[in-house]
Formats: structure tokens, sequence, C-alpha cells
């Protein structure tokens, strides 16, 4: 806080820089009215202490000046110091100060007032602070309600004509890094990709948009999965801020054949159950996330299904799910529930449910995405 000075008397002027010393008050000093508006233009005092000896006559112009440059929503008292022989006139200049101080000055009366100025100095900053909150809250709970929208449109076209796709996602806040996307290819196969964007909240759910656009235009005109990882990790590199990058895994799928092609960037290994064999066939994750470097690793997986294998995706928020005694759900947890299914269509049920006791009770830190690819829809 910042208060003006425009006082002659000496003593009258030091015993007031005392008491705004103690309030930790900054004081400016000036030597002629003439000095009162520049000093006020250049510093913008919240505090101005001016005596009425430097009014001429009843001339109000420099007060009415001093209200007239106070910012819209700045905090300005004017505090007018007077001789008790000068009541009269110090009453005509009332319209345009706060309050009146009379000379000579006593010590108690004005340490009363100025703590009074600054205590009301606070209450406004600290409702200007509030409003401002208010009004940041009030556009991140639009913002947020827009996003939900946006993540629902993304996500519906997978609930409602793709029925061979399982999936369960559980964002750690209103705004989730983690996306799941599928494109229909004329001749019947998908592209299935599942994404995980670097950190958490807003930042991170930005960065799916370009993603959920790219990948969209890439996949309807793409006819093999190289093409479509090459070129969608050069449009993520080229547009991605600096620092974020997207953990991704594609999958094609060719239900027809029952052909399986995967390109894993970042995200944990993907898992394919076995019905023939009653056993998990693990695809270590061997490529480096989109958008971090100029070239992405070509190293692909390919293999075909029979009619009850099931493929397993997930984003790193599944595995590192904390309980509330801080353990992590693990990847071990995770395989035991896929190997303990006693039909191939409740492994996904068990380890939803798995998941829920385990991290009942605790604070979600991270985004968590798990689905599940059948060759075709279950009957």
């Amino acid at each position: 806080m910042k208060a003006l000075l425009a006082v002659t008397n000496t003593e009258d002027r030091e015993m007031i820089s005392a008491c705004l010393e103690e309030y930790h008050v900054q004081t400016l000093c000036v030597a002629s009215a003439d000095d009162v508006g520049a000093c006020y233009r250049q510093e913008q005092p919240q505090l101005v202490v001016i005596g009425l000896d430097w009014f001429p006559g009843n001339d109000d112009a420099l007060l009415q000046q001093l209200r007239h440059l106070r910012p819209s929503k700045g905090f300005l008292f004017v505090l007018l110091l007077a001789a008790v022989d000068q009541q009269e006139r110090a009453a005509q200049h009332m319209r345009y100060a706060h309050d009146l101080l009379y000379r000579p000055c006593v010590g108690a009366l004005v340490k009363a007032k100025l703590r009074q100025v600054v205590l009301l100095y606070k209450a406004h900053e600290n409702l200007v602070r509030n409003k401002k909150l208010v009004e940041d809250t009030v556009y991140e709970l639009d913002l947020y309600q827009s996003a939900g929208q946006m993540i629902n449109s993304v996500m519906e076209p997978c609930r409602q004509y793709y029925p061979n796709i399982k999936h369960l996602f559980l964002p750690a806040s209103s705004l989730s890094g983690d996306l799941l996307l599928v494109e229909h290819q004329p001749g019947g196969s998908q592209f299935i990709l599942l994404g995980d964007i670097t950190g958490h909240g807003f930042t991170a759910f930005m960065a799916t948009l370009p993603l959920t656009q790219f990948y969209s235009e890439l996949a309807r005109k793409s006819k093999h999965l190289e093409g479509l990882v090459h070129e969608l990790n050069q449009l993520m590199y080229r547009h991605l801020p600096t620092g974020l990058f997207a953990a991704v895994a594609i999958v094609e799928l060719d239900p027809l054949q029952k052909r399986l092609r995967l390109w894993n960037g970042g995200l944990p290994d993907a898992l394919i159950w076995r019905t023939g064999q009653q056993s998990l066939e693990y695809l270590p994750s061997s490529n480096c996330a989109l958008g971090l470097q100029p070239d992405v690793g070509q190293e692909f997986y390919e293999s075909y299904l029979e009619a009850d294998d099931c493929i397993y995706l997930y984003t790193d928020g599944l595995i590192e799910a904390h309980n509330v005694q801080d353990q992590q759900f693990g990847r071990a947890r995770l395989e035991a529930c896929l190997k303990d299914g006693d039909h191939v269509y409740d492994r996904f049920d068990r380890v939803c449910l798995e998941l829920d006791r385990f991290t009942e009770g605790a604070q979600a830190h991270d985004d968590v995405t798990f689905i599940e690819i059948a060759p075709n829809a279950p009957k």
C-alpha cells in the first residue's frame, strides 16, 4: 500500500509518516500542489493525506482531479487535514474527501484513522481477489462442462457403434488427457487408438483436441498402419507445445480375417488373452511416444486371433492406481484378474470390480483407461 502526503507542517508530516510506517505503508511526500497530480499518476497511491492549506480559497479542482484519476476498480481514500478554526471551510471540501483530521494532530487519533484506512484497503483487496476467484471458478466450470461434452462426443461413437470394444474410463479430474478413438474402414477394418497425453487437467486435455482431429482425418484416408503412425507423429511433433507428447497404442483390426496389427508408443505392454491356450500373451511397448521426436520407431506386432481371444490395452493410470495404504494396483494384480476369469466375457468386468474394490476411499492421482477389444462383437 502507498500513501501520498501533501502536508506542509513538518511535525504533522513526520507523525503521520511514522504511523504509516508501523502499518508497512510506503510514504510519498510532495512539495507543492502541482506535484500532487503528477505523483498520483505515476505511483497510484491508495491513500492521499492533503492539507486544506493546499487549496486556494474554495477551489476543489485538486480534489476533483484526484477522484477523476482514480482507476475505475482501484482504491482511493482521501484524508483531509484542517485546522480546528477551518471547520466551515473544510466542510465545503468534504464532498470530494472521505474523512477529516484536525490539527494539531493527536497521535492516538491519527493512528486510529490510518489503521481504519489500512483495514478498508485490505478488505477492498480481498473483495477484488474473491470476485476474481469467483469469476475464474465460473469460467472453469463452464470450461469443464464444455470439455465434458467434448469428451463424451469423442467417446460416444465407440460406445454406440463398436460393440466389440469394452472400456473403463476414470478421469482423475473434470478434464482428462486420456482418450479412445475409433475409426471404421469401408472394408470392415477398425483403427483403434488409445492415448495418454503427458500431464493432467486442462493442459493435457487441450492437447487431445489436435490429436483427435488429426487422427480422424488420417485414419479415414490411411490404408496401412505404418502410414497412419508416421503422418500422425509428424503432425503431433509440429503442433504440440514443447514438453507435451502422447503415449499412444494403435490397433488395426480386421474382424473378417481375425488379423491384428499393433503399434505401441509409450503405453504399457499390451496383453492378449489366448482362450485356446488359457494364457496371456505379452506385446512389449517398443516405440517412443508420438510428438516426442521427428521420427518414431517402426516396430509393429502382427498376429491372428481366435474367435474368443481378446486384446487388452490400458494407460499407466490403471497399474499405478493407489489404495488408501498407498499401494499400487500393479501389473501382477491386473494379470491375475485376467487369468482368473471363468468365461471369456467376464474378464473385463473382473478387472473393473477389483480396481473399484482396491481403490475404494483413495484419491485418484491419474486418469485410468482400460479397454478390451474382441475380434467380433459378443453374441
